[in-house]
């Protein structure tokens, strides 16, 4: 797998850990009585708009970081191409 495919995954990887570790939070707290069902309807809600946020910001983040960089202007394809053989 590429490096760049391997960092997203680990990144994405680590958000879904955290994700399902403040649900399964959540949860407790409404079995303990802590938060009422609307309460939990609330924190689940607002937990999937931080995760896609935080999900988008991954991977514009790791797009950035792997960005393929254009060639220096004088070696284009296009150069190449025009070059007499030897």
């Amino acid at each position: 797998m590429n490096k760049s495919i391997k960092t997203l995954v680990k990144r994405l990887l680590i958000l879904s850990v955290c994700s399902v570790g403040a649900a399964a939070l959540a949860t407790a707290g409404l079995a303990k009585g802590l938060l009422s069902p609307r309460g939990l309807a609330v924190v689940i809600l607002a937990m999937g708009v931080t995760i896609g946020v935080w999900a988008v910001f991954i991977m514009r983040k790791s797009a950035e970081e792997f960005k393929v960089r254009p060639a220096p202007s004088g070696d284009t394809p296009e150069s190449y191409s025009s070059r007499p053989s030897s």
